[in-house]
C-alpha cells in the first residue's frame, strides 16, 4: 500500500497534467498513505480543501505545521482545539513522545472517529480524542455542518442559511484542564473557524496562570464575524492577558478571504521554548498592519 501510495501521489503532485488528477483523487484518495514526515503517516478521510492539500503538498499551511512544531518537546502537553483530520494532533503526538499528552477537540463525529483511525495507524497512544466543542462555557452548542464535502469548516458561530445542524455538549479549557486533571498546559493551537474568542475567554486561568501556554492560532476575518467580533478583539484578548501576536504566514492574499496564522506568546515563553527566540518580528499591533508585515517574515525551521 505505501509503495502504491508513493508511486501515486508523486504523479498528483509532479505530473504537469492536471486533466484527471481531481477526479483520481477522488477514486484513491481514502486509500492513500500520505507522509507528513518521516514513519509519520495520515490516510485521507475524503477530500476536503485540507486532505486536498496534504496530498498535493504534504501537508495542509505547512509554514504553521513547521513553526508549531519546533515549539515541541518530549514530555510537553498540547491542547489541539479544531482538529480537524489531525494532522496538527499527530505531529504533537510525535513530538512530544510517550512522557507527554495531546488533547484533542473535534467536535464533527466522523472527523473525531477519523483521528483515532490515524493514531491507532501510527501506534500513537498518547492521545486523547473529544468529540466536544471548545467554547465560554458548558453545556451544548449548535455545530452548523456549512459545507458537507468539507466537514473542517463547520463552525458553532456561523449559522449558514441552509446548513444542516448538530447539537454539540461544549467545555471551557479551564475546566476541562480541572476535571481532567491535565496539569500544566505547554503549547494550544486553535483554529475553530470564528469561535476563538469564545474559547479563550473560556481559558482564563490557564492564559493568565505563571506557566501559561504558548499560543498557535488562526486569525481570520471573515471567521471572527461571525461571532459579532473584529481582529482587533482578538489582539485586545490577548494583550489583556499580557501575550503578543506574531504572524507566521499569510494565506489568501490574493482573494477577498486573507487570514493569518500566528504565535501568542509572553515574555517568560523565552527560556521555556528555545525556538522563539530565532523571532524576526515585531508582534503585530493591528489589522491594518497584518498583510503587509507578513512578507517580511522569517519562518522558524
Amino acid at each position: 500500500m505505501r509503495l502504491a501510495s508513493s508511486v501515486l501521489l508523486a504523479y498528483l503532485r509532479h505530473c504537469p497534467v492536471e486533466r484527471g488528477k481531481w477526479r483520481l483523487m477522488r477514486l484513491v484518495g481514502p486509500f492513500l498513505l500520505v507522509e507528513l514526515e518521516p514513519a509519520l503517516f495520515i490516510r485521507p478521510l475524503g477530500l476536503s480543501i485540507v486532505e486536498v492539500e496534504i496530498i498535493r503538498r504534504g501537508m495542509f499551511e505547512p509554514e504553521t505545521v513547521h513553526a508549531f512544531a519546533a515549539l515541541l518537546a518530549p514530555g510537553m502537553t498540547v491542547l489541539d482545539v479544531g482538529a480537524n483530520v489531525g494532522q496538527f494532533t499527530l505531529v504533537a503526538a510525535r513530538r512530544v513522545g510517550p512522557s507527554g499528552r495531546v488533547h484533542a477537540f473535534e467536535p464533527t463525529p466522523e472527523l473525531a472517529a477519523h483521528i483515532l483511525r490515524n493514531l491507532d495507524l501510527n501506534g500513537l497512544e498518547n492521545v486523547a480524542v473529544n468529540a466536544i466543542t471548545v467554547s465560554d462555557e458548558a453545556g451544548r452548542a449548535t455545530l452548523h455542518l456549512v459545507q458537507p464535502d468539507d466537514p473542517g469548516e463547520n463552525s458553532i458561530v456561523d449559522p449558514s442559511p441552509g446548513a444542516r445542524t448538530l447539537e454539540v455538549p461544549t467545555v471551557t479549557l479551564d475546566g476541562y484542564v480541572i476535571e481532567h486533571a491535565v496539569g500544566p498546559v505547554d503549547v494550544i493551537k486553535i483554529d475553530i473557524e470564528g469561535a476563538e474568542m469564545q474559547a479563550l475567554r473560556g481559558a482564563r486561568d490557564l492564559l493568565s496562570g505563571d506557566d501559561s501556554p504558548v499560543l498557535v492560532l488562526e486569525f481570520h476575518p471573515k471567521t471572527l464575524a461571525f461571532s459579532g467580533h473584529i481582529p482587533d478583539d482578538l489582539l485586545g484578548l490577548l494583550n489583556s492577558h499580557g501575550y503578543a501576536f506574531y504572524p507566521i504566514a499569510a494565506y489568501g492574499l490574493h482573494t477577498h478571504d486573507p487570514y493569518l496564522n500566528g504565535i501568542a506568546t509572553k515574555p517568560e515563553h523565552m527560556d521555556r521554548f528555545p525556538a522563539l527566540r530565532r523571532w524576526q518580528q515585531q508582534p503585530l499591533s493591528s489589522w491594518d498592519r497584518a498583510l503587509p508585515r507578513t512578507l517580511t517574515y522569517i519562518p522558524l525551521q
